[in-house]
């Protein structure tokens, strides 16, 4: 009984310290050197990331909003000098941008205030390899033209006008490529993915969600646990392993193999090589 009294009491002063403060929230503007610099390398935790290649550029410029829900401006500062490590380097041939929030709080004030993020705009070199390495958020990048790699724990993504190789690896939430050159490895654990306009072999591993796949050129290999399969307009041979969820093909090139089709209905249109399922 004693316990739970005590969780209440916390709850209660919790709520009291939010309502009674108005969010904290604070910009700063962080910028590296990066002529002749190769890779463009971020760690980051809670908070959106956007990241845009720009031609003619010699630095990475990063400006991070950072945001603590109901806590007042005193306290926030405090927290975040205890907590938060936020930082841009040159490290060699890489430029290395971190961002997350270190260990947890034993406070009851941090108990209250633990809903804490760091916004990222990054604009780089569009010739600087990406490799993202991300906890939760929305993702956006474009622009880039030396390829990514990007190991993300939740939250939706948008790449676009990306060329070079793309190595994706993602726990959950939405996913949109489009207009991308280089060859496509997916790995996505739950939700919607789209793609659209790639020019290279794509292949994709997925969990759960509806997958939309048009615009290919290049051979499409697809493996799915459950969800949707949508495919249209593919310039290249296309490979399906399928757990559950409706089939729709239409508009193959060349040839079609279903190795496994599992249940759900199967729709298959204009496939101009042989058709195996």
């Amino acid at each position: 009984m004693k316990k739970n009294l005590l969780g209440i009491g916390i709850l209660l002063l919790a709520a009291g310290i939010a309502q009674g403060s108005g969010d904290f929230k604070e910009v700063r503007d962080l910028d590296a050197n990066a002529v002749s610099a190769t890779r463009m390398i971020v760690k980051c935790g809670a908070g959106s990331l956007k990241v845009t290649g720009v031609d003619g550029a010699d630095r990475v410029r990063v400006k991070a909003v950072i945001v603590v829900e109901g806590m007042n401006k005193g306290d926030a500062e405090k927290y975040l000098q205890r907590r938060l490590e936020l930082g841009l380097e040159r490290r060699g041939e890489d430029v290395v941008l971190k961002s997350h929030f270190n260990g947890k709080s034993r406070s009851l004030l941090s108990i209250a205030h633990e809903n804490a993020r760091v916004d990222l705009d990054v604009t780089v070199p569009r010739g600087m390899q990406l490799h993202v390495k991300d906890g939760s958020g929305e993702i956006r990048i474009s622009g880039m033209e030396a390829g990514l790699d990007i190991r993300d724990g939740s939250g939706s993504m948008t790449i676009e006008k990306v060329a070079g190789n793309m190595d994706i690896d993602d726990g959950s939430g939405n996913i949109l490529l489009r207009d991308t050159k280089g060859k496509l490895t997916l790995v996505d654990g739950s939700g919607s993915v789209e793609i659209n306009s790639v020019r290279g072999d794509v292949n994709i591993r997925d969990g759960s969600g509806t997958l939309r796949i048009e615009g290919v050129t290049g051979k499409l290999q697809v493996r799915d646990g459950s969800g949707a399969i949508i495919i249209r307009n593919v310039d290249g041979d296309v490979v399906i392993n399928d757990g559950s969820g409706d089939i729709d093909v239409a508009g193959v090139t060349r040839d079609l193999e279903i190795r496994e089709a599992g249940s759900g209905s199967v729709k298959i249109r204009d496939v101009s090589g042989n058709v195996t399922k």
